[in-house]
């Protein structure tokens, strides 16, 4: 069956066809099959058919297809956007120029879905995009980059979260920041956490957690 047969079976009424249809453009690697595989996903109500859809396309490694999955972060269909975020994941390093892309974005919420694909690769080519997110205007696009640098432990931006740290106003950008210090886990840091709290009594709300992990770390 050729390749434009299979994409106009893609829009059968029998789901079993429709998905045979997407596994089939999957196997043929057939990059012309990319822009009516994304195109039927936005209107495909079967769950089963848009996974193999995803599986198809993940098949055909072609740019064009992590272009299409980062324009899918702005979708609001949350399967749509998981779904793309775990196949950007999957191609490692060669995802990180349209993420990085997607950084420019003017809705936060793209660019924090850009760090949650981001922080499931790793790869030093990843690091323009905590760049960028520890540079962006947005409180909650921040604290999302500090949280994913202090999971990786990712030293080299000790710097920077320690001049957010002594910088901010924000309490839960400066707790967060805090906690990134405490998770990268630098003896250096103890002087700029000392600056801002001189005890661990000063910290405010802070947790049990986090007071104790202060306490028997000496820096």
């Amino acid at each position: 069956m050729n390749v434009q047969t299979l994409i106009a079976n893609l829009a059968l009424e029998d789901e079993a066809e429709r998905i045979f249809a997407a596994e089939d453009l999957g196997y043929a690697d057939a990059p012309e099959a990319v822009a009516a595989l994304v195109a039927r996903l936005a209107v495909e109500p079967s769950r089963k058919v848009r996974e193999t859809m995803f599986l198809a396309l993940e098949r055909i490694d072609r740019p064009e297809v992590r272009v299409h999955m980062a324009m899918m972060l702005d979708s609001d269909d949350a399967f749509l956007r998981n779904q793309a975020i775990g196949l950007l994941q999957r191609k490692g390093a060669a995802a990180a120029p349209v993420l990085l892309a997607r950084m420019a974005d003017a809705d936060p919420d793209v660019r924090k879905f850009v760090l949650d694909a981001a922080a499931g690769i790793s790869s030093s080519d990843l690091e323009p995009i905590y760049e960028a997110a520890m540079r962006d205007p947005d409180m909650n696009v921040l604290i999302a980059a500090l949280e994913h640098i202090g999971q990786q432990r990712k030293s080299r931006f000790k710097a920077v979260v320690e001049e957010v740290f002594l910088k901010a106003n924000e309490p839960m950008l400066v707790c967060a920041a805090f906690a990134t210090l405490l998770q990268i886990g630098d003896a250096a840091s103890w002087q700029s956490i000392r600056q801002r709290y001189p005890t661990a009594a000063s910290v405010p709300n802070r947790s049990e957690e986090h007071t104790s992990e202060l306490q028997s770390r000496q820096y």
